[in-house]
């Protein structure tokens, strides 16, 4: 082969891997993209709303700390604003308690205080991820005062991602490296076929 086909050769297969490793690249870009994505939606907690209950007088909204999302297997802090339109209601004059509930079986049940803002508040575990439901009841201990209440709050609790779980981190960056190793033995697959096919 003459040297000027040879070099119109090699500059067609050079052409032809840079195009192969383009595409392959673009492709690459976006799986990883996508796997990223699906990775931050897989593993995003999903924040509940400030849902407003109400009974009669009585309204409230359920807060929890941080960010309205509450973990399992660890102690999670609650905080209920509570309103009543009469200005009646005190909880020094309440039999006021927060139920935890499971599938209808109770699993917890406390009794409600003022947190050091001066805000019902407490703190409550949650064994495991799943749907529960908290019960805020109150009954007054003395006559003319708040009328009795009852809200209730579904709740979804997300696995706890420090409780023997892989992070996201941790997951993209095994899949970036699985990748990784993909594209460099792709490459070093075409380059070994354009070496063999220039031999013969």
């Amino acid at each position: 082969m003459a040297y000027a086909e040879k070099r119109c050769y090699y500059q067609k297969m050079d052409a032809m891997l840079f195009s192969s490793t383009r595409r392959f690249s673009q492709l690459l870009t976006a799986y990883v993209l996508i796997s990223i994505c699906s990775t931050v939606i897989l593993f995003a907690p999903s924040a509940s709303a400030h849902t407003l209950k109400t009974d009669g007088t009585i309204s409230a909204a359920l807060h929890f700390q941080p960010d309205d999302t509450p973990m399992s297997n660890a102690p999670t802090e609650y905080i209920l604003f509570l309103n009543d339109s009469t200005k009646r209601f005190s909880i020094d004059d309440c039999d006021c308690v927060v139920t935890v509930k499971k599938s209808g079986k109770t699993i917890s049940t406390q009794a409600m205080r003022l947190n050091s803002q001066k805000i019902i508040g407490g703190s409550i575990t949650f064994a495991k991820a799943g749907a529960y439901e908290m019960v805020f009841q109150g009954t007054p201990t003395k006559d003319n005062a708040f009328q009795p209440f009852m809200l209730r709050y579904p709740e979804q609790i997300m696995p706890n991602p420090d409780a023997g779980r892989p992070s996201s981190t941790f997951i993209v960056g095994m899949s970036t490296l699985v990748i990784s190793m993909i594209v460099i033995a792709f490459l070093i697959k075409v380059r070994y076929n354009n070496l063999e096919g220039s031999k013969k």
